[in-house]
């Protein structure tokens, strides 16, 4: 028989396991709504565009060039912060952490001759947690706060001496 604090380790390890199983695993995009524009940047030019969107969303930009050498270049700023989100190529997609205004900069700055016309589709998705990932977060969650102070307890020295005195922990 495992006595002492060896007896928590499993449900612990399996408490953590089931969390991260359900927040990973858990989540579906939903198309919400698209658009569809053409955008024609000129030589050394940035053109820029704001969006509000909600906390929990995914927004994705994707753009084709029609006419131009392809050097432009996409990237979104969260205008609150100043952060820079993410950059590069003709694709962009990102997960909003806040509620807020979020700057979708289309660079043309390195052409110096020709202009750029764009064809952009920009899609938000809504984000859903399944109820079997909640119920598997829930139930990991619910392992690690009831199993921790145990764990926690019987690796204490002065802990350990107290409930030993008084037969506490050690009968699990």
């Amino acid at each position: 028989m495992i006595k002492g604090w060896k007896a928590l380790v499993f449900p612990f390890l399996l408490g953590g396991l089931l969390t991260a199983i359900g927040m990973n695993f858990g989540e579906t995009h939903e198309l919400y709504k698209q658009w569809e524009d053409e955008i024609a940047i000129k030589p050394g030019h940035v053109f820029m565009e704001e969006w509000k969107l909600a906390k929990g969303v995914l927004f994705e930009v994707n753009a084709t060039v029609e006419c131009g050498n392809r050097s432009v270049v996409l990237y979104a700023v969260e205008k609150a912060s100043g952060g820079e989100i993410n950059e590069g190529g003709l694709y962009l997609h990102f997960k909003t952490s806040k509620e807020g205004i979020y700057q979708i900069y289309y660079d043309n700055s390195q052409s110096s001759l020709l202009p750029a016309k764009l064809l952009v589709v920009r899609r938000v998705y809504l984000i859903k947690r399944s109820q079997f990932s909640a119920l598997l977060i829930g139930v990991g969650s619910a392992l690690l706060i009831v199993i921790g102070p145990f764990f926690v307890l019987k690796k204490s020295t002065i802990l350990q001496k107290r409930f030993k005195k008084k037969g506490g922990l050690d009968e699990l």
